[in-house]
């Protein structure tokens, strides 16, 4: 995805502040960072760590990962910096587990099907999916180990960015509405079945009960950044190597965007 908006094939995209986009916009591309995405907060998160099921019982903690086969993920992703730091937070490093380099989501169900697996970040709604098959049990979401976390960002491209203002501005205000109409469902029951009959025709996730059980993604109402955050998880990457030149995230930040939508429907 990230070439396809430095590219400007895509004008905007909802994308995780992992390594590459940071990495893409040192190469003095104009994409610009204009919104909240998704995020874990203290309502919403889905994002969790898992731990198979028959394992569970005796796992206290972080730290019974040691010599466990734990999935890793891409280089460079947010899942991977999430891996690395819960480690360090119990002073352990990737060296204490086990891994299988880059396993990928559609084949997680099955490595713990045959217990390849012991535990792994994953994401809804195959959490739930693999706690309804009884392979896994929630151990904690990324709120409850890291607190808020930024989990995407909508971003804009090159052309769409440089060229396009008004359309720019236009996006902002169906996109906030369309979070507020989100929220209102699914914390105040407004509307749910219509906001939830689009959801499932929309995207993969098709059975409309499932929504009362996943992990649904937060969002801010006004569509501010958690820039807190997204720094700390930049500064994480720098220090980790995986990002080559540390970027300005105040300057690729653009809130003009959100605050013109915030002047056509106001704050919440």
């Amino acid at each position: 995805m990230i070439s396809s908006i430095a590219a400007s094939q895509v004008d905007v995209a909802d994308t995780d502040p992992g390594a590459g986009i940071w990495n893409a916009i040192a190469r003095d591309l104009p994409m610009r960072i204009v919104a909240d995405g998704s995020r874990c907060d203290d309502k919403h998160c889905g994002t969790s760590f898992v731990v198979r099921k028959d394992i569970a019982p005796p796992f206290h903690g972080v730290a019974d990962l040691k010599g466990k086969n734990v999935v890793q993920f891409q280089p460079g992703s947010t899942l991977y910096q999430l891996l690395y730091r819960m480690l360090t937070n119990v002073n352990l490093t990737i060296n204490d587990v086990k891994t299988t380099q880059f396993v990928a989501f559609t084949d997680i169900l099955p490595a713990f099907s045959n217990k390849a697996e012991d535990a792994s970040w994953m994401i809804e709604p195959l959490a739930t999916q693999g706690i309804s098959q009884g392979l896994w049990v929630r151990y904690q979401t990324v709120t409850q180990m890291f607190g808020n976390t930024q989990n995407t960002m909508i971003v804009y491209s090159p052309n769409f960015s440089t060229q396009h203002k008004d359309a720019g501005q236009k996006f902002m205000v169906a996109y906030i509405k369309g979070i507020r109409d989100y929220l209102d469902a699914v914390d105040n029951n407004k509307d749910y079945d219509t906001v939830i009959g689009y959801l499932t025709k929309d995207s993969t996730l098709k059975d409309p009960a499932l929504y009362k059980q996943v992990g649904l993604p937060g969002y801010d109402p006004n569509g501010q950044m958690n820039l807190d955050s997204v720094k700390s998880i930049v500064d994480w990457f720098v220090q980790h190597g995986d990002i080559k030149t540390a970027p300005n995230v105040d300057q690729i930040y653009d809130p003009s965007y959100v605050n013109a939508a915030l002047q056509v429907d106001g704050k919440r």
